[in-house]
């Protein structure tokens, strides 16, 4: 009996012999290669390139913060309800509350001589003619009487500030002082308004309708000395805002820089991907210089809390209340930065993830994959997207440029920006691109409908 695996063999060794050497052959041209002469200097014209996009990215990176603070002062400027919404919670706060109280008090009893009025009562009292013993007891009442109205008063004070009345007499303030300022006339400082602006970006709240309400609450209590409290004309400063000298002499130019500064930003940034050689590594390199601007931002918005404090807060303005000051009234540029930073990181994710880097690739291979065997199981079990499917597999790279471009013009028309917005809005966009990777199918063979070809397979998958 003849054997036949012989020249099967032989045949297996002659092929495995002919790939060795053609092994050998390629390793030798690539070591060759890359033993080669040394790179001829780069060009002039690619020097220059890198010259001009470090340039434009240094430009965008240093005014990225100045676009933020001036977009959101913009929105501070322009948008009573942003005005109102950023410094009424001050009215809210247990320190201003406390600050306003300790201020409003001291007022009264500088203006009203309690225990003078006091001794007043009790001198008309002993003069009635009172036994010895009633004389002497109702000289023993008198300091505790005296404690005691300032007590009422004290806590019919802290009641008025705690209460809704001044929460609306704050927001009511706040409305009407920024209107005048928007409108660029009116009297910013009258004696009628709740809260004042100064011409210095002083905002205070003015004690005299505070101590109103709290003069008709006592008299209606029964306390007949709190007639004698007199219109006390008084303010004192909650808040600074240096936006509010700009507005009287450079108003059209801070609400033009506000408006424009971030799409200057913008444009050098993508000027320098642009010109890049390399836009995708371009693209990457902006993000995270963004990003690092928006970490040394919030950094710098650290430290300037500890200076404001500092330097504010004294005797009569406790440091509690100046840092709760300072923190409501920056919460909404705070969120800005926190957003724009979020957005630089998205944005250098995504280019990573598109980029030829291995673990990228193997990524996307073990999205691709997954999105694969998800669809494949549907539709052995019928669920298909059938026509529908081939037209978004086919049209996948023109609709994932179209989700990229919603969600940029999302993110631009967004003022205030939030971080909540950044994240709901790269949600969406990530939602939105593995439904087209998913319902997206190969279009099938013309010669057999029931199972696509290899080809149309790999192009439904890239």
């Amino acid at each position: 009996m003849t054997d036949t695996t012989q020249p099967v063999s032989l045949e297996l060794e002659e092929q495995v012999r002919r790939l060795t050497e053609e092994n050998e052959r390629l390793r030798a041209r690539v070591a060759v290669e890359e033993s080669g002469p040394p790179r001829e200097p780069r060009e002039p014209r690619r020097v220059w390139r890198s010259v001009v996009v470090v340039v434009l990215m240094a430009l965008a990176t240093i005014l990225a913060p100045a676009a933020v603070i001036a977009g959101w002062a913009r929105v501070q400027l322009t948008s009573a309800d942003a005005f109102v919404d950023t410094f009424a919670p001050l009215a809210d706060d247990p320190n201003v509350q406390a600050l306003v109280t300790d201020q409003a008090v001291a007022a009264i009893n500088n203006a009203v001589d309690i225990p003078g009025l006091t001794n007043d009562v009790f001198t008309g009292i002993d003069q009635i003619g009172l036994p010895p013993r009633a004389a002497a007891a109702l000289k023993l009442l008198q300091t505790p009487a005296t404690q005691g109205i300032q007590s009422f008063i004290q806590d019919q004070v802290s009641n008025v500030v705690a209460s809704a009345t001044f929460r609306d007499l704050m927001r009511q303030g706040l409305r009407t002082a920024h209107d005048s300022l928007v409108a660029l006339q009116g009297d910013l400082a009258g004696p009628d308004r709740a809260v004042t602006i100064s011409g210095t970006g002083e905002i205070g709240v003015q004690l005299k309708p505070i101590i109103a309400a709290v003069k008709a609450r006592l008299v209606a209590r029964g306390v007949a000395l709190a007639s004698n409290i007199p219109d006390i004309d008084k303010t004192i400063v909650v808040a600074k805002t240096d936006a509010v000298p700009t507005i009287r002499t450079v108003y059209a130019a801070a609400v033009t820089a506000g408006t424009w500064l971030p799409f200057v930003v913008l444009a050098l940034f993508a000027g320098a991907v642009l010109t890049a050689a390399r836009h995708r590594r371009a693209l990457v390199a902006a993000a995270v210089c963004l990003a690092v601007a928006m970490l040394v931002t919030a950094a710098a918005l650290g430290g300037g809390r500890i200076l404001f404090t500092n330097a504010v807060a004294s005797d009569t303005f406790p440091a509690a209340a100046a840092d709760a000051i300072y923190t409501q009234s920056l919460t909404l540029l705070r969120s800005a930065v926190l957003a724009v930073g979020a957005l630089a990181v998205f944005v250098a994710a995504i280019a990573w993830f598109a980029g030829p880097e291995d673990p990228a690739r193997r990524l996307r291979g073990a999205l691709v994959d997954a999105t694969a065997a998800t669809r494949d199981g549907a539709e052995a079990r019928g669920v298909t997207t059938g026509r529908f499917g081939e037209w978004v597999g086919a049209s996948a790279r023109a609709i994932r440029v179209v989700i990229a471009v919603v969600a940029a013009v999302v993110i631009l028309l967004l003022r205030p920006l939030s971080f909540s917005d950044v994240a709901w809005t790269a949600f969406g966009a990530l939602v939105a691109l593995l439904l087209v990777q998913l319902l997206g199918r190969p279009r099938a063979d013309p010669v057999d409908q029931g199972e696509p070809t290899p080809t149309s397979v790999s192009a439904g998958l890239t």
